[in-house]
């Protein structure tokens, strides 16, 4: 009698130490299964919301899948015919002057034609700026674009030049400058680049942002 209950036990326990180990597998599958069950509910949920408002249930689906950032230099698709009026409109100047207006917009054609710019003469104001891989000569002329419309890490806008006694403009000194365009590689891709002729150190003016110039075309 002892020898079959002892028996008898080992063999309860041996029970409950099956089902406990089988336990975390049914946990698992139950996910999978209300998953699938949400899956084939979704849609008609879905087409419920649509048709009691539509309006409402496509403006959820736009703040669902907008970018979670958008650089604000390219933040409007703009036709191709647009930034060709543009490099068109500039190609016939006798020199390009950057202002706060027409700064961003004007940087924007430079970067995508910078073989036609080449030899343009170019005047334009910012403050000196440098990354840690520049020469001694390499410098940007820069602005920054106004805190109210851009991304304060995607605000700053810049020509890359160089100057032979660059190393005499310390870093955030307000100059204007005027120079030649040429291009250059840098960072991979061919750039336009200013060779400054002439620069002169200046006070910060007194609006010291730039904003993207509305759009317009040529007649």
């Amino acid at each position: 009698m002892k020898k079959f209950l002892t028996a008898l036990g080992l063999l309860i326990i041996a029970g409950i130490v099956f089902v406990i180990s089988m336990q975390p597998e049914k946990e698992e599958r139950e996910p999978e299964k209300q998953e699938a069950t949400q899956e084939k509910e979704e849609p008609l949920a879905n087409a419920k919301e649509y048709l009691e408002d539509p309006d409402g249930y496509m403006e959820k689906l736009d703040e669902k899948y907008k970018p979670d950032h958008e650089d604000d230099h390219h933040a409007e698709d703009k036709p191709d015919e647009y930034y060709e009026n543009q490099k068109n409109d500039l190609l016939k100047m006798d020199k390009i002057v950057l202002s706060n207006e027409n700064y961003i917009s004007i940087l924007d054609v430079l970067d995508r034609f910078p073989k036609e710019f080449a030899g343009k003469q170019v005047e334009v104001t910012g403050f000196v700026f440098r990354e840690k891989d520049f020469s001694e000569t390499q410098l940007v002329i820069a602005r920054k674009g106004d805190p109210c419309c851009t991304d304060e890490h995607d605000g700053l806008y810049g020509l890359l030049s160089t100057m032979e006694n660059a190393k005499d403009l310390p870093d955030n000194q307000w100059v204007n400058v005027s120079g030649e365009l040429s291009t250059n590689r840098y960072s991979g891709a061919e750039v336009p680049y200013l060779q400054i002729k002439k620069a002169a150190n200046i006070n910060p003016p007194e609006q010291p942002y730039v904003h993207e110039e509305k759009e317009h075309h040529s007649e």
